[in-house]
Order: structure tokens, then C-alpha cells, then sequence
């Protein structure tokens, strides 16, 4: 799978199978008690494997390092381009604010002027009256609607405040002012969950395969087997391994029997599928538990609940972070509790049904 990945140019996906490879097979597996028992060949065949992934590998890093420096050197380009922008901005802001109030200023300046030249002149014209009465009243005489009609028609000083000071320096409003950019803002989705197909046909072919069991209130359990082809999953096979089935439960046995068909095929194991005789469908604590390694290793794979009594067909994800963190620290078995919020899975929504697409059915039981 991770050299079809590589073939489609879905880098990351196939470094990450790769990295678990090379971990599984070279950390985790010669840690095994059991390892000092495996076939000689075995050993030499996983050591071939290796050295030819390892290369692969460091390829792949190489590209996505260069990748990744790429798309972070753009973002400083934007983030800089982003800053200097808001900086004019800001600038632009301080000196609209710094015009209007200087504008402000000498307007009220202007009006002090204004009220100070209308004072003084109106105390010389008290002045001049108080030294020249007779001539007051002469020009009266001679014109009599001049004289009051001219300093009726004068207009009044205004009366000044005395709070009449200058205006302060505005505050600069910096509320609308964008935080900091982060690199949040450009990171990419690394890893997106590719669509599974399921073929509208497989739920009837399995169902008529465990009806025995269900006439019996067994569960039957069976693996899905999909081609990987465009980034899509396409199941393409079920196998129903040797199983040991209650009315609760079902435990697959014998399950290295499929590694020869899976080597024949080529396949990829997507998830499970298994039935309620006489429940709805949805997951126990017990099919959360046999999951969760499916997930593990496959981020798409799913489980696939059937319930013939209630005609209920439910396909189901663990939820990622929460549902996966909190089943792989639990360490109860058997049917227990489970906090139910948040939720722990949910309805799988990367599959899609399709009744064009034919599935076989291999039964081992």
C-alpha cells in the first residue's frame, strides 16, 4: 500500500507507512520473546525488506523536508508581506488622527482669536464713548437711526468658557488592530482520510453467510478487504475467518489464514464487520476495544454493524483524538462503561455505497 501511495504522489501517506514498517520491523518485533523462534528465511526476507525501504524512506524525508521548507518560506513571503501592510496601515491611521487633530486645533484656536479681537474691540468702543458723549449725541441728533442702529447691528461677543483650553491629543484606538499572524493560519492538512467504497451487495452476502448463527443468537464476525487505487478504498472482499461466536460477542481465531490470500490478492484490511442477532446496531464496549487496532493501524478503516432483526445497517469510526486515546489507555475487559461525552465513535463519514461494484465472499470457517 505505501508504494501505491508513492505512486499517486501521496508523499506523506507512504512516509508514514514506511516509518511504521521500519519500526515494527526493526524496533518492535526482534523485542518479541517469540522472535528467537522465527524461520531463519523469515528473518532474512524481513531484512531484504528493509534495506530496500530504508532508502525509499530517506528519499521521501528528503522530498518532504523540501516540501515543507517550500510552504514555510512562502508563508514567511506572506507573513512579511502581511506585517508591512498592516504597519502603512497603522501608520496611515496615526497620521489621519494626528490632520484632524491638528485641524481641531486650529479651529479653536481660530475662534480664541476671534472672540479676543471681538473683546478688545468692543472695550475701545466703550472707551471712546465714555471720553465723547457730546459727539455721540450730536451725530444722533443729526442721524438719529445711525448711531444705536450701528451698535445694534454689531454682533454680540460670544461668552468663552473656562474650560475654553486646547484640545487634547486624541488616543489612538489600536482595538481593530490584527494579532499576530500565526503559522496556523497557512498550515495544510497533511494526512486527509480517503473515501472506502462499499459495495451494496456485501451486506446481504454476509448476512446470508451468518444466518445460521443468527437462527442461533451467535454473533458472526468477518474481515474487509479493500483495493487501493486513485486514494480510494474499494472493498473488494470479505473473509469469515474460524470464529468463536456468543449472543454478545465474537472472537476471530486462526486469523494468519488470511495472510496467504492477502499476498494472493493484494489487498488491504479496511476494518471489520460483524452482526447483532438481536440488538440494534451500534458499538459495545467490546467491539470499541476489537476496533481500535484496526484504526490504528488504518485511520480509515471502520466497522460495520448489521442488526437483521431491525434491518439496521450502522458503520462506525472511533472519534480522533478522543475515542482512540481514551480505548487505547483502558485497560477493563469484557462489556463495562465508558464515559458517553464526549463521543467515543461515530458514524463513519468517509464511506459511500455503491451498487455497481461486485464483492466476493471467502469463507475459512
Amino acid at each position: 500500500m505505501a508504494h501505491i501511495y508513492k505512486e499517486e504522489q501521496s508523499l506523506e501517506k507512504a512516509f508514514i507507512l514506511y516509518m511504521k514498517y521500519i519500526t515494527l520491523f526493526v524496533e518492535k518485533i526482534p523485542q518479541h520473546t517469540e522472535y528467537k523462534n522465527c524461520e531463519p528465511q523469515e528473518k532474512a526476507l524481513t531484512k531484504s525488506n528493509c534495506k530496500q525501504v530504508f532508502p525509499i524512506a530517506e528519499e521521501l524525508k528528503t522530498l518532504l523536508t523540501e516540501k515543507y521548507q517550500k510552504e514555510f518560506d512562502v508563508y514567511l513571503q506572506q507573513k512579511t508581506i502581511l506585517e508591512k501592510k498592516q504597519q502603512l496601515e497603522e501608520e496611515k491611521r496615526t497620521e489621519e488622527q494626528r490632520q484632524e487633530w491638528q485641524r481641531k486645533l486650529d479651529e479653536e484656536k481660530g475662534r480664541q482669536l476671534l472672540e479676543l479681537q471681538q473683546k478688545l474691540d468692543k472695550q475701545i468702543r466703550d472707551k471712546r464713548e465714555v471720553r465723547e458723549p457730546s459727539a455721540t449725541s450730536a451725530e444722533s441728533k443729526v442721524w438719529p437711526h445711525v448711531g444705536q442702529d450701528l451698535y445694534d447691528k454689531q454682533t454680540p461677543a460670544p461668552v468663552v468658557s473656562s474650560n475654553a483650553d486646547l484640545p487634547l491629543v486624541p488616543s489612538i484606538d489600536r482595538s481593530t488592530k490584527p494579532s499576530t499572524l500565526s503559522f496556523n493560519d497557512f498550515q495544510l492538512d497533511s494526512y486527509n482520510t480517503s473515501r472506502v467504497i462499499i459495495p451494496q451487495r456485501l451486506i446481504q452476502r454476509f448476512l446470508v453467510s451468518a444466518q445460521s448463527n443468527t437462527n442461533r443468537n451467535v454473533e458472526t464476525c468477518a474481515i474487509l478487504c479493500a483495493q487501493l487505487a486513485n486514494d480510494v478504498f474499494t472493498i473488494t472482499q470479505v473473509i469469515v475467518t474460524k470464529q468463536n461466536g456468543t449472543a454478545d460477542s465474537c472472537q476471530m481465531i486462526a486469523e494468519e489464514e488470511i495472510i496467504p490470500i492477502q499476498d494472493r490478492h493484494g489487498f488491504t484490511v479496511v476494518g471489520w464487520i460483524h452482526t447483532h442477532p438481536t440488538q440494534n446496531a451500534f458499538m459495545s464496549s467490546i467491539d470499541l476495544h476489537t476496533h481500535w487496532p484496526y484504526q490504528q493501524l488504518l485511520q480509515e478503516s471502520i466497522a460495520v454493524v448489521c442488526a437483521p432483526k431491525f434491518q439496521e445497517v450502522g458503520v462506525f469510526s472511533l472519534t480522533d483524538p478522543h475515542g482512540m486515546q481514551l480505548i487505547a489507555t483502558c485497560k477493563l475487559t469484557g462489556h463495562h462503561l465508558h464515559p458517553e461525552v464526549p463521543p467515543i465513535y461515530e458514524r463513519s463519514s468517509h464511506v459511500q455505497f455503491s451498487d455497481t461494484i461486485d464483492v466476493e465472499l471467502i469463507d475459512l470457517r
